[in-house]
């Protein structure tokens, strides 16, 4: 790491150019943990997972949320949500915010509802300053 600052202060090529290709080296190095088992399959009702986040304050908590409008938080660091013992560990979510009915959805559209969200999830996004908000857009129409 130390060659690279060193070649960036020195070389023709550009900061940017080597930010670029530390950043692509360190995306290939990335690896799934093979200790932690997340359970989605109840979370998202069979459906996958769009997008997740990790709250950037204490790295604790990770908010993903579904193709189906589900959002679903996950304490990665806490032992009280895990399962199962030896080497891997298997977390439920911690809450569940299922996706709006259609029924709902289509009352919404009179008068606004709190309710889940009625298409894909395609962005997550943590309170910087608290763990206890986030924001969250989707597919909605």
């Amino acid at each position: 790491m130390l060659s690279r600052l060193r070649e960036r202060e020195t070389s023709y090529r550009g900061g940017r150019r080597i930010a670029h290709e530390v950043e692509s080296e360190r995306n290939r190095s990335l690896q799934l943990s093979s200790s932690r088992i997340f359970l989605c399959e109840d979370a998202f009702s069979g459906n996958g997972c769009s997008v997740m986040d990790l709250d950037p304050v204490e790295g604790r908590y990770l908010l993903a949320g579904g193709t189906d409008g589900t959002l679903c938080a996950f304490d990665v660091v806490s032992h009280y949500c895990s399962w199962g013992s030896g080497p891997q560990h298997e977390h439920k979510h911690l809450f569940r915010v299922p996706p709006c009915p259609p029924r709902v959805a289509a009352e919404a559209q009179r008068e606004p509802r709190h309710a889940g969200h009625r298409g894909s999830v395609t962005s997550l996004q943590w309170y910087p300053v608290d763990t206890g908000l986030f924001l969250s857009a989707a597919k909605d129409k």
